[in-house]
């Protein structure tokens, strides 16, 4: 049954209030339930992707950072925490991957997110470290 706007948002904006109280497995609950009714939206698979990574889910972030990057293949900051979550899980070869892929993308990023150049270095330090 589809969500009108109203609800989405409403919902949307308790899985936030969720997330900022650290309750990350209802914040996941409330963006997947908003997902399965409105099509899929790059803020809705962002969003569950950081409660997943969050809770500690870093195979279903991994998924959902995937989905994410589907829908805007362009966005540095999805491939960064896609990245982290494949580090996490110890795929480090997918993780350098993305790093790579993020910095090929990264150009028009720079501006609007200029720590995603300095998360990158760190990350693949600690890549390199392991």
């Amino acid at each position: 049954e589809a969500l009108t706007a109203e609800a989405g948002d409403a919902l949307y904006a308790w899985g936030v209030l969720c997330y900022a109280r650290h309750a990350y497995g209802d914040a996941a609950a409330l963006f997947c339930a908003v997902q399965r009714r409105r099509p899929p939206s790059l803020r809705l698979w962002v969003a569950v992707a950081a409660a997943e990574l969050a809770r500690g889910e870093h195979a279903r972030a991994a998924q959902a950072f995937a989905r994410a990057h589907e829908l805007d293949p362009t966005d540095a900051a999805v491939l960064f925490h896609w990245a982290e979550a494949e580090f996490l899980m110890s795929h480090t070869a997918s993780a350098l991957r993305l790093l790579e892929m993020m910095g090929s993308t990264s150009a028009g990023a720079a501006g609007r997110r200029p720590e995603l150049a300095r998360w990158s270095a760190e990350l693949r330090t600690r890549i390199e470290q392991r």
